[in-house]
């Protein structure tokens, strides 16, 4: 009774107790109280003649109980009760309901339409017997499997007896053939023979390979259970049309409301069974699965993103410390955000909770999507830009589409795509067209019965530059190298070019435009060029004043420079001038060192991922291409790349050396870059092909140097995103590279930048993290809510430095404005480009936590797979006795006693 007063569960044994008091007062306070007290009403009643001694003695002890009771309240007790109590396990219901869930599968064939009837209640639900006996064989298969990739090769073969235990209890639910003739028996005779082989090399101690071959055989005994589920099957065309374009949403709520009632009736008289509905976030659900009327805590439903892993992971957590036995996820498997569910399914391991994955939808609809657009951000007024466009179908094999590209609402070129069932990537190659910012838009013609179109059609934005790169190449003796490059300069029509010959015919800067006599000693003629390549010329040749001013061009104004070794003068006659603070290499003056005639440049893995070493697409030709490049002959005594260089092309003889050779290396200086090139020997990437790949290098490197000067970047700090397009729902990765003002990497723990619309809008703040082991690198996401166009900026603390007093001119640096760059979100959601129901996924993840993937038709196996045992669990409740009812009940109870007794006996 006193369980139930205090409100204490009458189901949980009470084992033990103890009291508290909350209040800071010292409680012999209360005890010297309590005797005061006690001594009072002693003392007043044993005055009273009139009553026995018994009488006196009790009264005084009921007022004193009374008055103490009160006093101690002042205290606020806490009576802290110790229970056990016997806890029923959990079974925790996830319901998808991201916008993936509203797509509309076009069935065809019988057990994607037999799936639908059954979810729908218009066809029964099939015996179990035979998926029973297949799921026991699996599970024995599955645990073979797993031990002998753990290399324990006798427990595995003990297992083997099992195995061909449950194969033999499969047989007795087999039909003999299909409506098409397909002998049942035979197929699982086939299988029966693999697992038999298995067991013999096994038994001869030959595990190699065994494991794989182990996973093919429940692939195929999958495989052939669902062709027998279809079998006998009749659905009749009327009841095809109704079942075809039935969406994964009205499947699930169907299931939940009505066709799996008794199912998860039955779950719930063994179990605590509680449901959620999940997306972007998690949110509690009343029973059966109806949605929750409460909204999440960030405003309304978000079904733009399916975050799987994160939704099992604080499903998990929100139950508290109640025991949980399984996690039942009735969803698609699309999960494109939050915590991967592979990673969640591996904690759910730990903590001994079973997953149980129910996939909804087909693993391959009808469907055909533009995946990625591979487009370089920034090209030159009229090239022709080299647009890859990755796209892929299911259903629609041997079919065929249009791929249609349009810049500004303006074909600009179409292709006949002929689908085959894998991803692919088509060229289709376009003029640019005129200078400006232009939105280039890739479509593929719908096909009918596409589960959605929405994922057929992409856009990027791009820009187009009006301006050329302005060019001064300064050579000594005219090499070979330097007539190759001339040519390539001279060819390129987005170069204006310049050249000063300081060894050659000293008339030819009278009578061409085209050349100088000399290097500018004025800073507006200086500072007018994108790029200086300095070649083999004496030292000497230059003044202080044009040398400091081929240092400002760089530093202050965002100019690039390229060293051209060569081994009469560079770099060895630089030592003491400030172009040797300029390159990325520290060499010494001493001879060139005379290679072997087989050594060769090999890429460095930063050469590897950077487009200026890039010749072929595949990474292996690329490499082939470079090793043609030989004999080097000589190379300058070079010490090592300076810290903060990157060391693109190395000396093939790597393994001989103290340290690897930087031939060809870049690094930042100041605003602008410096690279180096430690060889004349490029001209021989022409053997055998023309001008293709001396040309690709030289136009590369040189757009790779100039380009941020031509589109104003700060230097100082640029900020970078994945990708210029995301979905809605996507979350786009940042990147921010910062410099202090002595342009040496920065070195805090994090950066803050600033998304916002392009168009206006609050801009929110995003601290994005250094990058481990990139000094001044920074990382960090931020997840879009609308579509539109976002800009990503810095405070204006970050702004590009300027001189005191100077005034940049309009194409150098962007001085005095914030660095930004912008990126497009379109509205398609992530949930709409890929449409598949990811079974393989949701199979692995069951399996990790030994539990089971089970299909539609299956959910009669539920309860089957839930095997949760109750709990004896010890909880503590801290009952409030000062704010109890009981308390005022039993100081009534003193006063009321004291008050009857006083009246019998006619005392005042």
């Amino acid at each position: 009774m006193i369980e139930r007063l205090l409100g204490i569960d009458p189901e949980s044994t009470l084992t033990g107790w103890s009291l508290h008091f909350r209040a800071d007062w010292p409680l012999r306070i209360l005890a010297l109280l309590v005797l005061a007290v006690a001594t009072a009403a002693t003392f007043y009643y044993w005055r009273e003649s009139v009553l026995s001694r018994l009488g006196r003695l009790t009264l005084a002890i009921v007022r004193a109980a009374a008055v103490s009771l009160l006093l101690a309240m002042l205290f606020r007790p806490v009576l802290q009760a110790q229970f056990t109590t016997t806890v029923r396990p959990s079974v925790l219901v996830l319901v998808d309901e991201s916008d993936s869930m509203n797509i509309r599968d076009t069935r065809k064939d019988v057990v994607s339409l037999a799936e639908a009837g059954t979810a729908l209640g218009k066809l029964p639900y099939p015996s179990m017997d035979l998926p029973r006996a297949v799921r026991k064989a699996i599970a024995a298969m599955r645990h073979a499997a797993t031990v002998l990739d753990a290399g324990l090769l006798d427990e595995a073969r003990d297992g083997q007896e099992q195995i061909a235990a449950a194969l033999g209890e499969i047989h007795a639910g087999v039909p003999e053939r299909s409506q098409g003739g397909e002998d049942f028996s035979a197929g699982l005779k086939g299988i029966e023979g693999k697992q038999v082989k298995l067991r013999r090399d096994l038994e001869a101690g030959d595990s190699v390979g065994a494991c794989p071959a182990q996973r093919e055989i429940i692939a195929e005994l999958i495989e052939w259970k669902d062709r027998v589920g279809a079998a006998g099957l009749a659905i009749n065309d009327k009841l095809k049309a109704e079942l075809a374009l039935v969406s994964r949403k009205e499947l699930v709520d169907e299931v939940l409301q009505h066709t799996a009632r008794p199912m998860l009736d039955e779950l719930g008289r063994r179990e605590t069974v509680r449901y959620f509905h999940f997306a972007r976030e998690l949110r509690a659900s009343t029973e059966f699965g109806n949605a929750s009327p409460a909204t999440p805590a960030s405003g309304e439903h978000d079904g733009s993103a399916t975050w799987l892993g994160s939704a099992i992971d604080e499903a998990v957590e929100q139950s508290g410390n109640t025991p949980n036995s399984t996690v039942v996820i009735l969803t698609d498997g699309a999960s494109n955000g939050g915590a991967d569910p592979t990673d969640a399914a591996w904690r759910l391991r730990r903590r001994g909770i079973r997953l149980v994955t129910v996939g909804v939808g087909l693993p391959e609809p009808d469907d055909t999507s533009i995946r990625n657009l591979i487009v370089p951000d920034v090209v030159f007024a009229n090239d022709i830009v080299p647009l890859r466009v990755q796209c892929s179908a299911s259903g629609y094999e041997k079919r065929s589409t249009t791929l249609l590209v349009k810049l500004d609402g303006a074909e600009v070129a179409r292709k006949t795509v002929t689908f085959s069932g894998q991803s692919r990537l088509e060229e289709l190659p376009f003029k640019a067209g005129r200078g400006g910012i232009k939105t280039l838009e890739v479509e593929l013609v719908p096909l009918p019965g596409e589960a959605t179109t929405k994922n057929n059609a992409l856009r990027r934005s791009l820009r187009v530059l009006d301006e050329k790169i302005k060019v001064l190449y300064i050579e000594g003796t005219p090499r070979w190298e330097y007539r190759y490059i001339r040519a390539v300069l001279k060819r390129d029509p987005r170069i204006d070019v310049q050249f000063i010959n300081t060894e050659g015919d000293k008339d030819l800067a009278r009578a061409s435009k085209e050349h100088l006599g000399r290097f500018p000693e004025k800073e507006a003629q200086a500072f007018r060029y994108d790029l200086v390549i300095l070649g083999d010329v004496r030292a000497n040749t230059f003044t202080p004043t044009q040398l400091s001013l081929m240092e400002q061009l760089v530093r202050e104004r965002g100019g690039s420079l390229i060293l051209l070794a060569g081994p009469k003068h560079a770099p060895a006659e630089y030592l003491d001038t400030p172009i040797a603070a300029m390159l990325p290499v520290r060499f010494e003056q001493e001879k060139w060192e005379e290679i072997g005639d087989d050594v060769y440049p090999v890429l460095t893995p930063e050469g590897r991922r950077s487009t200026v070493m890039a010749l072929e697409r595949a990474e292996a030709r690329t490499q082939a291409l470079w090793s043609n490049v030989k004999p080097l002959n000589w190379v300058p005594p070079l010490l090592a790349p300076k810290p903060g260089a990157q060391v693109l092309a190395e000396l093939s003889d790597t393994a001989q050396r103290t340290h690897g050779f930087p031939l060809i290396a870049w690094q930042r200086y100041g605003a602008g870059k410096c690279m180096f090139v430690g060889t004349d020997q490029l001209w021989r990437l022409r053997a055998r092909t023309s001008d293709k790949y001396h040309l690709k290098f030289w136009g590369q490197a040189i757009q790779f140097l100039t380009l941020s000067r031509l589109l104003g970047d700060n230097q100082r700090l640029r900020l970078q995103t994945g990708q210029e397009e995301y979905a809605l729902g996507e979350p786009v990765e940042m990147f921010a590279n910062v410099l202090s003002d002595l342009y040496e990497p920065r070195t805090t723990p994090a950066f803050t930048v600033h998304v916002a619309p392009s168009s206006g809008g609050e801009p929110q703040s995003v601290a994005l993290r250094a990058m481990p082991g990139q000094l001044g690198m920074y990382q960090g996401f931020f997840t879009p809510t609308v579509p539109g166009r976002y800009r990503l900026s810095a405070s204006a603390e970050d702004e590009a430095p300027t001189s005191a007093g100077a005034t940049p001119p309009s194409r150098v640096l962007g001085a005095g404005l914030p660095a930004a760059v912008e990126f497009d979100v379109r509205p398609v959601t992530a949930e709409q480009i890929d449409t598949s129901m990811h079974r393989d996924m949701l199979t692995r993840a069951a399996e990790i936590t030994g539990g089971e993937y089970l299909s539609l038709r299956e959910l009669p196996l539920l309860p089957d797979t839930i095997q949760g045992q109750p709990q004896v669990a010890t909880f503590t409740k801290d009952v409030e006795l000062w704010d109890n009812w009981l308390v005022p009940l039993v100081f009534v109870g003193f006063v009321a006693l004291e008050w009857g007794w006083r009246r019998k006996r006619n005392l005042a």
